[in-house]
């Protein structure tokens, strides 16, 4: 499934909503989802100012194998991406701002997962994300130390209230 379309200036724009601005709750246990969410406005249009947004997270996603790129997630009350559950999905290349909870959190059950850069980009600039004017960056929580082995790199921080990382 892929929602948005690289490369394209037809953006979906998904906003205004009550709870979450894309919810996917997909079955890890079948293997890897190749869930694709990519060019889509999130939350307000930082172009245009940042309401409305949505009620909750921009994107809350648990799955495997998913890609979430080139999107502008901003404004959104919770987080602006949510993965708990998920395993080996990539975050990379979108602008996430404006956040009251964190930019990009990784709860209960998020491993292996890339925020920013993989290991083998040779200009991890180029495939970090853009976290800025939030609360925190990233944030690994579980209660469970179950969030584990996930990469945080090539990300660019700028005038969070909290932590970065």
């Amino acid at each position: 499934m892929t929602v948005g379309l690289s490369g394209s200036s037809f953006q979906n724009i998904i906003s205004g909503n009550t709870n979450d601005g894309i919810d996917i709750a997909a079955n890890t246990a079948a293997g890897p989802d190749g869930i694709v969410i990519v060019n889509n406005i999130i939350g307000g249009n930082s172009g245009f100012g940042v309401t409305p947004t949505n009620g909750r997270d921009g994107i809350e996603l648990s799955g495997s194998g998913d890609t979430i790129a080139q999107n502008d997630i901003v404004g959104n009350p919770g987080n602006g991406i949510k993965l708990s559950n998920a395993d080996g999905n990539t975050i990379n290349n979108n602008v996430i701002g404006f956040a009251t909870g964190t930019a990009v959190l990784l709860s209960n059950g998020a491993t292996n997962n890339i925020v920013g850069a993989s290991a083998t980009d040779t200009n991890p600039r180029l495939s970090g994300n853009s976290i800025s004017e939030g609360n925190i960056g990233v944030s690994v929580f579980s209660t469970a130390n179950d969030a584990t082995g996930n990469s945080i790199r090539g990300n660019i921080f700028d005038d969070n209230t909290g932590m970065s990382i």
